[in-house]
């Protein structure tokens, strides 16, 4: 004999057990029974969000039932699933099959039965680009009234509105920047190779328990191979699943189109570049304690000074190690020593200005190469040599890192010194600090 009283369908009584009724308890408590019945498999209850791979568990309906029964409530729920792990149909077989069920006792949630409606149907699809299974189980759930307590405290936390727009952007931004491996911000306007990311925008709530950002990922590399290993390196590290960065936990992020390239030239040198568009879906209650310390800003231009001796003496032996020359005898900085003074360097090389810039850092500094020869051909072959062999990219002189040594223009003349004539090039170059 059934220990519960059930009241009459009509009374005061039935009417407040079923209006103690929550279809977000239902659901909690079958996502609950299903990761009971599957270890290690992600269950929601309520609708799979977009971006998120697991099941969702939603209740879907209140269908007549086959017999009259005061006391219970008939239930209809559906089991929506997508995964790209190769595991995920065996996984989601053994859930179907575990049906039909009976006397599940589930968070306060009391189901006399639960069966299947369907038998259930594998598919694969594109998802983000990516191939993936989905399936979707219909469940009917006979639930017990009397023993059933539907409470809210059992379901998952749904953030309110105002932590869903209290997710920092900075933080938002810091974490895709450290999962990626690049800058927050805009692309340098002195750097060859270069990666950085900002937001451009957010996506309406359609669902306070996650945030959806659109972010744009720029790209820069050297010639169009450099261009594209730069840029592979970073979409194999997309889509990212259930990664948490900068205490930002990101349901995923994956590469969602709208790009756009070019070939441009920086320093005298072809670079790719190109832009690239990211979504970002994040997990809102459990990013509240990001890291939201935005990167510092650099309005002002801010250098180190640099020792215009030091330097010109650097680039005279690195240019006489090339042209096999040794500093003050066969190459000497600033001007040629007068005649009588024991040396005849055949080069000379000084600095002669610094072009003005508003960049935020860096110089850019023009300096001089002169060669002087009686000899026509042993000028020319040493111009050439030189010529053939600039411009030059990330050199280091005297422990100093040079983005860049160009060469500008090139002039011949010739003079009388002592009875002699001399012939002189001048080769005029430009040091990107």
């Amino acid at each position: 004999m059934n220990d519960i009283f059930t009241p009459p369908a009509a009374s005061e009584t039935a009417c407040r057990q079923r209006g103690a009724f929550r279809s977000a308890a239902v659901e909690a408590a079958l996502a609950a029974l299903l990761r009971q019945l599957v270890s290690g498999l992600n269950v929601r209850a309520g609708k799979l969000p977009d971006n998120v791979d697991g099941i969702g568990v939603s209740v879907t309906g209140f269908p007549e039932p086959a017999e009259e029964s005061p006391g219970s409530l008939t239930v209809t729920a559906t089991l929506t699933g997508r995964s790209g792990d190769a595991g995920f149909r065996n996984t989601f077989s053994r859930i179907a099959t575990a049906f039909p069920r009976e006397h599940d006792e589930v968070l306060a949630v009391r189901f006399n039965r639960i069966e299947r409606q369907n038998a259930g149907t594998f598919n694969t699809v594109l998802h983000h680009g990516v191939p993936k299974t989905t399936v979707e189980l219909a469940l009917l759930c006979r639930i017990d009234l009397a023993r059933s307590y539907f409470s809210a405290q059992e379901t998952a936390e749904t953030p309110d509105a105002a932590r869903w727009a209290g997710i920092p952007l900075t933080a938002v931004e810091n974490g895709v920047a450290a999962l990626l491996g690049v800058r927050v911000g805009t692309l340098g306007d002195v750097e060859e190779e270069d990666a950085a990311v900002r937001i451009t925008g957010s996506a309406p709530a359609e669902d306070l328990r996650h945030r959806e950002f659109t972010l744009e990922l720029a790209v820069r590399g050297v010639g169009s191979s450099g261009f594209g290993e730069t840029l592979s390196k970073l979409l194999a590290r997309l889509p990212a699943v259930n990664v948490t960065s900068r205490g930002v936990l990101f349901n995923a992020v994956w590469h969602s189109g709208g790009d756009s390239f070019k070939i441009e030239r920086i320093f005298e040198r072809e670079c790719g570049s190109g832009t690239l568009t990211l979504t970002a879906s994040v997990d809102v209650a459990s990013s509240q304690s990001a890291d939201s310390t935005p990167a510092p800003d650099a309005p002002n231009r801010d250098v180190v000074a640099f020792d215009p001796a030091a330097l010109e003496r650097a680039l005279a032996r690195w240019l006489g190690e090339k042209l096999n020359l040794a500093p003050d005898r066969g190459i000497c900085r600033g001007e040629f020593p007068p005649p009588g003074c024991g040396v005849c360097p055949a080069a000379a090389v000084r600095l002669t200005g610094i072009a003005s810039g508003n960049r935020a850092a860096g110089f850019r500094i023009q300096a001089q190469l002169q060669i002087r020869t009686p000899h026509r051909d042993e000028l020319f072959q040493r111009l050439l040599a030189l010529d053939a062999w600039l411009p030059r990219y990330r050199e280091t002189l005297e422990n100093r890192v040079i983005r860049a040594v160009l060469k500008r223009e090139f002039q011949l003349d010739w003079h009388e010194e002592n009875g002699r004539n001399l012939l002189e090039g001048v080769l005029a170059l430009e040091l990107v600090l």
